[in-house]
């Protein structure tokens, strides 16, 4: 009996002691945009934000979610834009991501958590 005591104890504090990064958690209705064509930048996603306009790179890890619903919405190339509620967490790395002919602008990476097409 005291072993099976000393045990739950064990997991009691082990679960106390983890730490949860819900703050870390973001979520906003954005605009999924590919503008290349036209000398704007390849995929990326903008957000208003109290009064400013963000832009954000999607990490790599999280290319598949963004890329699923771009073939959801049916293309791949051209100019694009897709509203979309994004789940997200900002990653402190900076992304460069093609704008116009041979130039790159770097943007704040974020990892997404969850993504639907809206």
């Amino acid at each position: 009996m005291s072993k099976l005591l000393i045990a739950l104890k064990f997991i009691f504090f082990f679960f106390l002691s983890c730490e949860r990064s819900d703050a870390d958690l973001l979520s906003s209705t954005a605009i999924l945009r590919n503008n290349i064509a036209v000398d704007g930048c390849e995929w990326h996603f903008a957000l208003d934000l109290k009064n400013e306009q963000v832009q954000y790179a999607a990490s790599d890890d999280s290319k598949t979610k963004m890329n699923a619903v771009i073939e959801q919405s049916g293309g791949t190339s051209g100019v694009w834009s897709i509203d979309v509620k994004i789940d997200y967490k900002i990653t402190g790395k900076k992304k460069e991501v093609q704008c116009g002919w041979g130039i790159k602008q770097s943007m704040a990476e974020i990892e997404i958590l969850t993504i639907k097409k809206i």
